[in-house]
């Protein structure tokens, strides 16, 4: 079983929707963490360094976001914002809110996986080494740094504001980066639920014709072995002569002769039963209805609508069947044998014709 780290790491990698989202949330709580640091440093009346650092850094992001959007480089403009914020921004929210004192380490612990989910495996690693080693190098060096001791921001309805605001961001993104990926998990996972059916749908029909093969028909037969119900209908049929078709007019043709009359068979059958492709050109017809007058009636059909249309190609496709009735508790090798011996017996005595057993 995948781990959660490897099921998000898939998506990044197959999902550009994903990534689309996740990158919105990185530019909105990148502006909405520098434009706090902006205001911070404006009302407390730092130096303008700090205030035009800040609102350079601002203008630098949304600019350098809607850049990410047009051309939709959302890994390298990930970079490049982690870089601005882990390494300006919330070092600089860091100094003028109090430090630790602030609460300021959790907005580190938000920009260290900021870019994360953006940023593929080796730049994801070099990048989070690198702002880690440095934000625990800036904490340590930054002990005494002058801002820490502002007024504005050691007063406690400030300070309050300040901490709320950090714990608001960080929030923010955990819950968003959550519901996105929550979201897109069951996306993937109705998407492999629906692949899977397909893939099984797939190993139950024949390529070529597109009805059931010879395993469905088995593990149908199989399950409703023991199953006492009404008896019905099984036939074996065969095209007559299909080699000399393949072998006069191609197999090109010999195989639309096969999609024609699974075509016919299952247009006529419709709800009645099912087609399924035997093996080569011989094919089981399993009715649900045991009426021996009905069944006649619909290969009758069949015949004549198979006739039809190649005879237009000026080529006689015919087919021969032996149809039996399906009796309960019988071994499936014995029931098909029942046919496939009528249908030999079709063979023997002219082709293109049905020869149907007693139906109880």
């Amino acid at each position: 079983m995948k781990t959660i780290y490897e099921i998000i790491r898939d998506y990044f990698k197959a999902n550009d929707d994903l990534q689309f989202r996740l990158y919105c949330i990185m530019i909105g709580l990148g502006i909405l963490a520098s434009l706090a640091t902006f205001l911070l440093c404006l009302f407390a009346k730092f130096t303008h360094y700090e205030v035009y650092l800040t609102g350079y850094c601002l203008i630098f992001i949304l600019i350098i976001g809607s850049i990410g959007f047009k051309e939709q480089c959302y890994e390298k403009i990930a970079i490049i914002i982690s870089i601005v914020l882990n390494y300006m921004i919330f070092p600089l929210l860091y100094l003028v809110s109090s430090g630790t004192y602030g609460g300021m380490p959790l907005i580190f612990v938000l920009g260290l996986f900021f870019s994360i989910p953006l940023v593929k495996q080796k730049k994801r690693y070099i990048l989070f080494t690198s702002e880690l080693v440095f934000y625990v190098l800036f904490m340590v060096l930054s002990n005494q740094y002058v801002l820490l001791t502002n007024d504005f921001v050691t007063n406690s309805f400030v300070h309050t504001i300040i901490i709320s605001i950090t714990f608001f961001i960080v929030m923010i993104y955990i819950f968003s980066t959550t519901v996105i990926i929550m979201g897109q998990y069951k996306k993937e996972k109705l998407k492999v639920e629906e692949l899977n059916y397909e893939l099984m749908q797939q190993a139950l029909k024949d390529p070529l014709t597109q009805v059931y093969n010879r395993t469905s028909l088995m593990s149908y037969m199989t399950t409703r072995k023991n199953i006492e119900t009404t008896h019905l209908g099984l036939c074996m049929l065969d095209l007559d002569d299909f080699k000399c078709i393949n072998d006069t007019y191609g197999h090109l043709v010999g195989d639309r002769a096969l999609i024609k009359l699974c075509e016919i068979a299952t247009q006529f059958i419709k709800e009645d039963g099912f087609v399924v492709r035997y093996g080569g050109e011989e094919f089981v017809i399993l009715f649900y209805h045991y009426d021996r007058l009905y069944i006649e009636t619909i290969l009758q059909k069949i015949r004549d609508e198979l006739w039809g249309y190649f005879k237009e190609k000026d080529m006689q496709v015919t087919f021969s069947c032996g149809v039996t009735d399906y009796r309960y508790k019988e071994d499936e090798l014995e029931r098909l044998n029942r046919a496939d011996e009528l249908l030999y017996q079709a063979k023997h005595n002219g082709k293109n014709q049905s020869i149907i057993d007693y139906l109880r």
